[in-house]
């Protein structure tokens, strides 16, 4: 019967894309919410774990997330089924993470730079002859790294066994594995075969162990640790040992994200595709693993059938340009790359997980990036300074087989577009006939003026803290400002922003607050648009840009009218990207995406206080992928043929259905 359990369960992997996905701990339902789980909410626990790097137990998933490492992407299968029965047995948040490296050393270099994601790393399907290379350079490694079973000790992988190994270690913030700690869990948990209570018993006795070592980095005592794996395993809900206050009653925004995000230890968990109702339908399901491996052995593409990686996106950042944090490193930056991850859940049903790399290296990141993405349909970067962003998102576009999306610069700049395009409606005038003047020459900056070039704007002044960008310019400069300056600033402009404001219709600002005043808009042409988008404080207010004679204004702020936000592009543009396996995402992609946004608010509408959809709206992100997905198949971006109709139509039921969408 074996081979008729194996059949099955490949039957169920493939209707269900896979075993393992992700949930969101907490409906994103409003702009409230979404201002407390993502910006500007989650600028709070990024600081808190800035000045304390111990918090990030506390504020994020780490304290209960585990990397499960494996070689090859056969091995992708293996990871799901461990990643699943980890979160049934124990409700440890698991990433399966094929690791493609040249060698053992290279393998423990890509774990130790993407460690800050994560507690614990089990080296689930290595090579047996680079486990223990690679064990042994990650011997000063912060977290465990837990090796698979020696020839003969089969027993520390059961599922009786290494679910509570793994909970204990979690729990007292193990930083290595004792193999006293392995001997006491085989004792207490070997022979027991699938059991839902085994876990809670194993965890009690490693916990104990563990104290009795002096290995214990977390005050805890063995009966809480197993009372509460119990709890989980009759409720669902993994408890905090110390509940935070109710954060429905904080008195001020801070205290509220603080505590929210303190209650939930992060925003997002791992999720299994199938419910333990029936014992031997699980196992009949992740027993499939080697059967899944052989298939992908043979056809590496049934990988995107039969496991999560067609409907999965690693979200990546060094933590070098978070919010409007800056550089506050790659731990602090993981509250917002799970919200992130949150959002790609909610409003398009895509599967996120956070990689958080400790390293300003673009060639050590761009090598990181590449190794775990195996495991990934497509990538995100997000929250890295300029200008090695740009080189990171290039030397990754010239390397990888999936989508690589930069969502800082080119999320920004197809939501720029689509309000400037509604804007210019509003106005009664087409892009071409506008003249544009940017304030910030970062990354978002950069990305929007060659988005708003591609999409017809002839005339575009770039700014920096240094004045006007021009050819020939070599104060403050470098490859990106050259390669710009190529294709605006054909006058020459020089001085000040006020001198590049001057004459002209529209101010976008990507820079800091306060830089533009009443008086320069003044010297601005007749009816000027701004788009004053530097959070948290505009460049300037819209009460003082619409005094100063401004016809339309949007900022990057929910409690203005007309917000700029990433959220009413990047979930639709990777849905619909990723249902027709977009080799990338090029320019017609982007302005199909930025028309079909602006769309949204119809001439009727259009009024100076809304020509933006609301980030809620839940028309953007099916008409976003539909417009995305149709410019792939036009352009040849496409992979695989899909009715972009169909794709808008799941995507909307996905946000109706909380974020089903392929699992």
């Amino acid at each position: 019967m074996p081979e008729e359990r194996e059949e099955r369960g490949l039957a169920l992997r493939e209707k269900l894309g896979g075993l393992i996905g992700v949930k969101a701990k907490i409906p994103v339902r409003d702009n409230y919410m979404l201002s407390i789980i993502y910006t500007p909410g989650v600028a709070e626990p990024c600081n808190e774990i800035a000045r304390d790097g111990g918090l990030s137990y506390k504020y994020t998933w780490r304290g209960n997330a585990v990397a499960l490492v494996g070689a090859g992407l056969p091995s992708l299968p293996r990871l799901e089924s461990m990643a699943g029965m980890l979160k049934l047995l124990a409700g440890i948040d698991a990433v399966p993470l094929v690791v493609a490296a040249r060698d053992s050393i290279c393998t423990a270099e890509v774990i130790r730079l993407i460690a800050p994601t994560f507690g614990a790393v089990w080296l689930a399907a290595l090579e047996p002859r680079d486990t223990g290379k690679t064990i042994e350079a990650l011997s000063d490694l912060e977290i465990p790294v837990i090796r698979p079973p020696r020839e003969g000790e089969g027993c520390l992988g059961e599922p009786s066994v290494y679910p509570g190994l793994l909970r204990a270690m979690l729990d007292l913030r193990l930083k290595r594995l004792d193999e006293r700690i392995v001997a006491e869990a085989v004792a207490a948990g070997a022979g027991a075969g699938l059991s839902f209570c085994s876990a809670p018993r194993v965890a009690r006795a490693v916990a104990r162990k563990a104290i009795d070592l002096g290995l214990s980095q977390h005050t805890v005592t063995p009966e809480a640790v197993e009372a509460r794996l119990a709890g989980y395993l009759e409720t669902g809900r993994l408890r905090p040992f110390v509940e935070p206050a109710d954060w429905l009653t904080a008195e001020s925004p801070r205290e509220t994200a603080l505590r929210l995000h303190a209650s939930l230890a992060g925003t997002l968990e791992m999720k299994p595709k199938v419910e333990p109702h029936d014992p031997e339908r699980v196992l009949s399901v992740f027993d499939s693993g080697d059967a899944a491996a052989a298939a992908i052995s043979d056809s590496p593409e049934r990988a995107r059938k039969l496991t999560c990686k067609a409907n999965t996106v690693a979200v990546v950042t060094d933590g070098t340009a978070v919010l409007g944090l800056g550089d506050i490193g790659a731990a602090a930056g993981l509250p917002v790359m799970l919200g992130k991850c949150v959002l790609f859940k909610c409003f398009a049903g895509c599967n996120a997980v956070p990689i958080c790399i400790d390293s300003r290296d673009p060639k050590e990141i761009a090598d990181t990036v590449e190794a775990v993405a195996p495991s990934f349909g497509g990538i995100n970067l997000e929250d890295i300074s300029a200008p090695r962003c740009f080189e990171i998102e290039d030397q990754l576009k010239r390397r990888l087989d999936i989508f690589v999306f930069h969502d800082d610069q080119h999320g920004t700049a197809v939501v720029t577009l689509a309000g400037l395009l509604s804007a210019a409606r509003l106005c009664g005038r087409g892009l071409d006939e506008l003249t544009v003047t940017f304030n910030g020459a970062g990354a978002a900056g950069i990305a929007v003026t060659r988005l708003l070039l591609a999409a017809g704007v002839r005339d575009v002044i770039l700014c920096d803290r240094a004045g006007p960008i021009y050819e020939g310019r070599t104060k403050n400069m470098n490859r990106a400002k050259e390669e710009i300056a190529a294709f605006t600033n054909r006058d020459r402009v020089k001085g000040t922003l006020a001198d590049a404001v001057k004459g002209r219709d529209v101010f976008v600002g990507l820079s800091v607050g306060g830089v533009l005043t009443g008086e320069m808009i003044r010297t601005m042409a007749k009816a000027p648009i701004i788009f004053a988008m530097a959070n948290p404080v505009p460049e300037i207010t819209p009460a003082e840009a619409y005094a100063a004679g401004a016809v339309a204004v949007a900022t990057g702020r929910a409690d203005f009218p007309n917000q700029i936000n990433n959220c009413l592009g990047f979930p639709g543009i990777f849905r619909g990207a990723l249902d027709v396996r977009a080799k990338s995402i090029n320019d017609k992609m982007k302005m199909a995406a930025a028309d079909a946004i602006a769309g949204l608010v119809g001439e009727g509408e259009l009024r100076p206080d809304h020509f933006m959809p609301d980030a809620m709206d839940l028309r953007v992100p099916p008409a976003v992928a539909r417009a995305t997905a149709a410019a792939a198949l036009e352009t040849g971006e496409a992979r695989v043929k899909a009715d972009p109709a169909e794709i808008a139509a799941r995507t909307k039921w996905s946000l109706y259905s909380g974020g089903s969408n392929g699992g």
